[in-house]
């Protein structure tokens, strides 16, 4: 009886030993989720892939994070008549060139329900191909057909384990889509590549132009905002063509010259023209304007060497008109034809995603002689008659 009282007793001494084990490890447990200490495990770090930002244009592709598929892209080397395309290259874990990791792809929107998406089908901007066996399914086309409003998300699974999968989303860059600029009322003709314009030969005249004047038109469908600078290059074109029927036929380009041929001083320096500040100091359409911000030279009466101390007050503006009026004809003068090359502007607009350059060439196509009206002075104070 004393023995079957112990067996009793250490019976149950054993499950309150056996419960109180259990509630400990169920506390563990309970403690454990509580503190995320048995999360599911993530995979190594070598399985673990974030591909490389590629810019197609508009088409901005980014990598995701991957679990045994590593994606890279890259510009297509074609598009199809002027669609932008970027391939996605897939890598499968551990060994790519087992013939089991063949590739499964698919695109959708990140947020098929916004406000931009609803409704839309994904494929109606964005199509991706790829080929059936299991080396060129691991490559994918994604092309694009219009702009979108709201991030695509393609993604690679792998065939053989549907756990197997890498993801890239896909951005629509703002773009430029062009550009008007205008200097006072001298609008820029960029689709023809020539701008005509008066010069005004007066000194004390007030020339065309102005400081610059650009407007961007840009895309508003879009799901990356892009912000573009703007810079502005002169380039000594053509020039005035200076032709002399006397003893030098031709034309001769030189620095925006208005003046005689001399062996020591043609050849002048362009520099000023070339890093003259747009942005700054604008465009004027004036002969004073041009000596004074081109340091071209003017010329002297008849035929007086030039030199690269002279200025505009050297000349008269009945020598420059005459120059212009009498062009083509033989007399023992230089003269000028209208509808002479000036410079070249060339625009360069550029974002982070794009660039759009336009260039016209300024062409004088007339002149004017008009000076400010500030006074008069009459000869006589009085008459007597």
């Amino acid at each position: 009886m004393k023995d079957e009282l112990n067996r009793h007793k250490k019976s149950d001494a054993l499950k309150w030993v056996l419960t109180l084990i259990a509630f400990i490890v169920v506390g563990v447990m309970l403690a454990g989720i509580i503190l995320g200490w048995f999360e599911k495990k993530e995979l190594p770090d070598e399985d673990k892939d974030t591909a490389t930002t590629d810019y197609s244009n508009s088409l901005v592709v980014n990598g995701q994070e991957s679990r045994g598929i590593s994606l890279l892209s890259a510009r297509a080397e074609s598009a199809t008549s002027g669609q932008e395309s970027v391939t996605i290259t897939a890598t499968v874990k551990p060994d790519n060139t087992a013939e089991n990791t063949g590739v499964e792809w698919a695109i959708n929107w990140k947020n098929a329900d916004s406000g931009w998406a609803s409704g839309k089908s994904v494929t109606s901007y964005v199509t991706l191909s790829s080929g059936d066996t299991y080396v060129t399914s691991k490559t994918a086309t994604l092309t694009c057909l219009q702009a979108f409003g709201e991030q695509i998300i393609v993604k690679a699974t792998a065939k053989d384990n549907a756990g197997v999968t890498g993801t890239v989303s896909v951005d629509y860059a703002q773009k430029l889509n062009d550009i008007s600029l205008s200097f006072g009322t001298v609008r820029c003709n960029f689709a023809g590549g020539r701008t005509g314009v008066k010069v005004e030969l007066n000194q004390n005249g007030t020339p065309l132009g102005g400081m610059p004047s650009l407007t961007q038109s840009k895309d508003t469908t879009y799901t990356v905002a892009d912000t573009f600078n703007v810079s502005y290059k002169i380039s000594d074109h053509y020039h005035f063509m200076v032709r002399s029927p006397a003893s030098m036929p031709g034309n001769y380009t030189n620095h925006l010259e208005f003046g005689v041929y001399n062996a020591s001083t043609y050849e002048t320096d362009s520099s000023k023209i070339e890093n003259h500040s747009v942005v700054n100091k604008g465009l004027y359409f004036g002969v004073k304007w041009f000596v004074d911000n081109f340091d071209m030279h003017s010329l002297q009466s008849g035929r007086g060497d030039l030199s690269p101390g002279d200025i505009y007050t050297d000349v008269s503006v009945a020598d420059l008109t005459n120059r212009f009026v009498y062009a083509g004809q033989t007399k023992d003068e230089y003269y000028y034809d209208e509808s002479l090359d000036l410079f070249e502007l060339t625009v360069t607009v550029t974002g982070r995603y794009s660039t759009l350059t336009k260039s016209t060439v300024f062409y004088m196509n007339g002149y004017t002689n008009a000076s400010r009206i500030n006074g008069m002075d009459l000869n006589k104070t009085s008459v007597v008659l």
